[in-house]
């Protein structure tokens, strides 16, 4: 588990990057977009995810029940992350998303994670 590190964009995304391609990309799918029907994509998505401390709290906390994302309906369950994940690896792997496939929205930092658990 990583638990601190630099907190610059590249740096985030580079190590969001590895834990993207060990844990979410089998539902989530290496290019982001997902599974129709099965699984929401991630590229794009912004909109859905939201905020900093919203798209951490879905990590940490996991999501179930129905959510629309892109115009597509989703009744799945995504699992919780927060007890595999540190606020550092949580925040990686989502500046990672925010900013892979096109996506342009921002950093999260360890501090948004440990805000939301």
């Amino acid at each position: 588990q990583i638990t601190d590190g630099p907190t610059d964009l590249a740096s985030l995304a580079a190590t969001g990057e590895t834990i993207y391609g060990e844990i979410c990309s089998a539902c989530h799918q290496a290019d982001g977009k997902g599974l129709p029907g099965a699984f929401p994509p991630l590229a794009g998505a912004g909109e859905y995810y939201g905020d900093a401390q919203n798209q951490a709290s879905i990590i940490v906390n996991g999501l179930s029940g129905e959510i629309v994302v892109l115009g597509q309906t989703y009744n799945g369950a995504m699992p919780a992350q927060g007890g595999l994940l540190s606020d550092y690896e949580v925040a990686a792997v989502a500046t990672y998303v925010r900013n892979a496939w096109g996506n342009d929205d921002g950093i999260v930092l360890p501090e948004d994670v440990a805000a939301v658990r």
